[in-house]
């Protein structure tokens, strides 16, 4: 995928500009809109670029900002065809811009009554995934658990926030993932609670299940899982694959451990429920130290030291 761009530049910083993308071999088109701006007002340039010059692309207009406001919006290309230009496509690079990345993270983590209810609704499937009598009854619902609770994007705008130098977006990113897990638990808790009511065989289907013992005592094969969804994930951020994260959630034990520590709590086993907060706590740090290795090095080979405005 390629980015389009459209920039909008006050008129004295247009000419400039034209010609400092014009150099750039990344820039595969370029064309000029004269006093099309309206909001902010100036000229609008639309630049075809590819991603590997996203960053250089964007660090130009950035300078622009002297001579007065700028806009920029990005929407991606599925592809280029250029008559000149035939290698520089088929080689470019699949890196998303921070800004990409960021705006997406938001999207998925702040709470609104859509983060909730998948949130919550992710939380009654893993509940009811490990107190199922069946395996793939309980595979099946960990994985749709894990499609649709965002319980990994919180973790990752954490280590983002962190490269990025931004403290008020790490304080919000927290303030995200504490209350995504603080829903999984409660809602694992009034699942167990609502369900007993009825029977009390859940109990021994919970405690017989072998995610719930997995999450309870890890090996270093479910260690090794989780850390290789960890760094997976991170990558898969920065790539703009959010359509494919549920495969990195999948391999954690985040939602598991989260709601077995729920279950375990409402049935009165503490010290299972302190296996279980301990596992959950190895997953999120797995995470968030994944993003503070995965993210610097993009920071630094893709993104040329560039970060995102405050």
């Amino acid at each position: 995928m390629h980015r389009d761009l459209q920039i909008s530049v006050p008129v004295n910083a247009t000419d400039e500009l034209v010609e400092q993308l014009t150099e750039r071999p990344g820039v595969i088109s370029l064309s000029v809109h004269h006093g099309d701006g309206v909001k902010p007002p100036g000229d609008v340039i639309s630049a075809a670029v590819l991603n590997g010059d996203v960053d250089a692309v964007l660090e130009l207009v950035s300078r622009a900002e002297r001579h007065g406001p700028i806009s920029v919006s990005t929407s991606t290309l599925d592809s280029l065809i250029d008559t000149e230009q035939v290698e520089g496509p088929r080689r470019d690079v699949d890196e998303a811009t921070w800004e990409e990345v960021e705006t997406a993270l938001r999207r998925h983590t702040r709470p609104t009554a859509n983060f909730y209810l998948t949130t919550a609704g992710g939380g009654v499937i893993a509940a009811c995934a490990l107190m199922a009598g069946s395996r793939v009854t309980e595979a099946t619902g960990l994985v749709a658990a894990a499609v649709i609770a965002p319980v990994f994007e919180p973790l990752v705008r954490i280590s983002l926030a962190v490269v990025n130098r931004h403290s008020q977006l790490v304080l919000r990113a927290v303030g995200s993932a504490l209350l995504s897990y603080v829903i999984v638990i409660a809602v694992a808790v009034l699942t167990m609670l609502i369900l007993r009511t009825g029977s009390h065989g859940f109990i021994h289907d919970f405690l017989h299940s072998p995610t719930y013992h997995e999450a309870e005592h890890p090996t270093a094969v479910t260690l090794i899982v989780s850390a290789a969804g960890a760094i997976t994930g991170a990558i898969m951020v920065s790539a703009g694959r959010f359509t494919q994260l549920a495969g990195p959630l999948v391999a954690l034990q985040l939602l598991p451990a989260a709601a077995s520590l729920g279950i375990s709590l409402e049935i009165g086993h503490f010290h299972p429920a302190l296996d279980s907060l301990g596992r959950l706590g190895i997953d999120i740090g797995m995470v968030i130290a994944a993003g503070l290795l995965v993210f610097p090095y993009k920071h630094v080979r893709t993104h040329q030291g560039r970060r995102t405005a405050q």
